[in-house]
C-alpha cells in the first residue's frame, strides 16, 4: 500500500471522545494466483501476464478513514473502494452540514 494524500475529514469536526478524523488516499498493490480455484470466476485471468512467482499483479485505489490521534480511537480503520467512498462522502457531507447548522443554531 502506498498513501499519497491525506486530508481532514468532515472539515475537522470533532466526533465525541475520538476527536477529528482524517482520510488517507492511496494505491494498494495486490497479486493473485491465476491457477487457484477461487480465482476461476475472474474473466480472462489466465490471459494476464504473471510475475516471477507466477502471480498476476494488480492495484486498486483506496481511501481509509481513521482518527487523527490513533490513541483516542478503538483501533479500527475503515478502508473503502472508490464507488463506496463517493456514496459515503455524500452522506457524510449532508450529515456534517446538518450538524454544523445545528451547532450554529444550538439545536
Amino acid at each position: 500500500m502506498k498513501s499519497f494524500r491525506q486530508e481532514r475529514f468532515a472539515s475537522g469536526l470533532e466526533f465525541g471522545d475520538v476527536g477529528t478524523y482524517e482520510l488517507l488516499h492511496g494505491i494498494a498493490h495486490y497479486e493473485m494466483d491465476p491457477k487457484h480455484p477461487a480465482n476461476s470466476g475472474i474473466v480472462d485471468h489466465g490471459l494476464a501476464s504473471t510475475n516471477q512467482r507466477g502471480q498476476v499483479e494488480y492495484e486498486a485505489d483506496f481511501v481509509m478513514l481513521h482518527p487523527t490521534d490513533q490513541k483516542r480511537g478503538n483501533g479500527a480503520e475503515w478502508p473503502s473502494l472508490r464507488g463506496l467512498y463517493s456514496t459515503f462522502m455524500t452522506a457524510v457531507q449532508a450529515a456534517t452540514t446538518a450538524l454544523q447548522h445545528c451547532q450554529e443554531k444550538r439545536c
